[in-house]
């Protein structure tokens, strides 16, 4: 008889204080008839385990590899002194960052210390914007590199994440923040690819539960709170505030054990 284990982990990139919230869900069918073997439970879990391990990696060093570009930027003159540089030559590096990123950016903007956006490179599309209460940003200003939860581009509507680096004067004052916005489809391919034998995937969900990453697309837009499950409806409070568990349910007839935890 076929057997079903679903492992979930709830994934939060400390490092980067993400507000980005994944939720890694590997399914496994194998034929055993001893399913509570618990050396059999024990290898299942470490498998899983480094394979979310590695997810994790991936989307880090994706970060690592903005957030680096940003800081090369901040560190030009022109950028460390945007309120008095002429607009055409911060337009002009704007252009640069994103002809190198093609297809990958969809946009860069400073954000002066009010939360108001002080120069985009959208031909001021984006002028209406206001970050003043948005957590990256709050984070920014306190000197660290931040990135906002995924959201729906005010531009193309695709769903996006903004990396947030604060730009520093001679002296190590923030003076601003300078933010790239990322179209979130490049780490959707990274948890579309997390795939174990015929039955294993992944997908993700924002801070507010919503799936923004699934192998069927009818599933995207679903909040986990939504989908009938009581015992997994319960369990997204602990998944929300990054705390480890195991919930077990039945899902159209077939048992499941789902197992989450904090990276």
């Amino acid at each position: 008889m076929f057997k079903w284990i679903k492992k979930s982990m709830l994934l939060k990139n400390i490092l980067m204080n993400s507000v980005i919230i994944l939720t890694v869900v590997v399914v496994i069918s194998f034929v055993s008839y001893n399913y509570s073997s618990k050396v059999l439970k024990e290898a299942i879990e470490k498998e899983l385990q480094a394979i979310l391990e590695t997810t994790i990696s991936k989307i880090e060093t994706l970060e690592h590899v903005y957030e680096g570009q940003m800081e090369m930027l901040t560190n030009q003159q022109t950028i460390r002194i945007y309120e008095k540089a002429p607009e055409s030559n911060i337009r002009n590096i704007f252009r640069d960052f994103k002809d190198y990123n093609e297809g990958k950016v969809e946009s860069v903007i400073i954000i002066g210390l009010d939360g108001q956006v002080f120069i985009d490179s959208e031909n001021k599309r984006l002028m209406d914007e206001v970050y003043t209460d948005n957590p990256a940003f709050i984070d920014a200003l306190t000197g660290i590199n931040s990135w906002t939860d995924v959201m729906v581009s005010p531009l193309s509507e695709e769903n996006i994440v903004i990396g947030m680096v604060p730009i520093l004067d001679t002296e190590g004052n923030v003076t601003g923040v300078i933010a790239s916005t990322v179209y979130f489809s490049q780490i959707k391919d990274i948890v579309d690819g997390v795939k174990i034998g015929k039955e294993g995937y992944a997908y993700a969900v924002g801070s507010d539960m919503i799936t923004v990453a699934h192998p069927n697309p009818e599933s995207i837009g679903t909040n986990l709170q939504d989908v009938g499950i009581p015992e997994l409806t319960e369990a997204v409070v602990e998944m929300a505030q990054g705390k480890s568990g195991v919930v077990e349910y039945t899902y159209k007839g077939i048992s499941k054990t789902n197992y989450y935890t904090s990276s």
